[in-house]
Formats: structure tokens, sequence, C-alpha cells
């Protein structure tokens, strides 16, 4: 069930209805907060081109994100196919030294 959620901007209130937690919602207003209005320092600056600046730099932080997630991705993917090689090697020299025990 979405619930309305009322948080500002650079000086400016604004309300929304979404089905997260209000403290999710708070973060990422007040991360946004925190990117308009260091834009904001700039006095040449309006508050439409701090607001697109904003969102490309936070629209910059998502892919960087996704960019070291599917790293590492790859990276356990591997780890998980060495240790699947690990142990299969470790049952064929298990086998292999039941074998060499039974022929004493």
């Amino acid at each position: 069930m979405s619930e309305r959620f009322s948080f500002t901007v650079a000086g400016t209130e604004y309300t929304l209805r979404a089905d997260r937690e209000a403290e999710y919602i708070q973060t990422i207003a007040a991360h946004l907060d925190a990117k308009v209005c260091g834009f904001l320092q700039n006095p040449n600056m309006t508050l439409g081109e701090a607001a697109i600046l904003a969102g490309m730099d936070m629209g910059d932080e998502y892919y960087q994100v996704l960019e070291t997630n599917e790293l590492l991705r790859g990276q356990l993917k591997e780890q998980l196919e060495t240790i699947a090689r690990m142990k299969s090697e470790i049952t064929s020299l298990t086998r292999e030294l039941e074998g060499l025990k039974a022929q004493r």
C-alpha cells in the first residue's frame, strides 16, 4: 500500500506517494537535496539547472554501482567455478589415495 511522503529539496516542500519505507524516501530526498544545494552554490545556477545536474550526478552514481555489481558478479562466478574445480580435484585425489591404500 502506498503512503504519502513529504520532503524538502532546496527549500521547497514536495509530496509523493510511494510503496517504500519513510526512512528510505527521506534518505533519497536528503541525498537529492545535498546534490541540488551543492550545485546551487554557483550563483549563476537556476534551480532547474541544479536539479538536472543533480539528476545526472545521481544517475552516474547509479550506473557506477551497476558496473561494480556486474564486476563483482563476474568475480564471484569465477571463484565459484574455481571452488567447483577444486572440489572435483579433491574427490579425484581422495579416490586415488583410497585405491593406493587398498593396494598395500
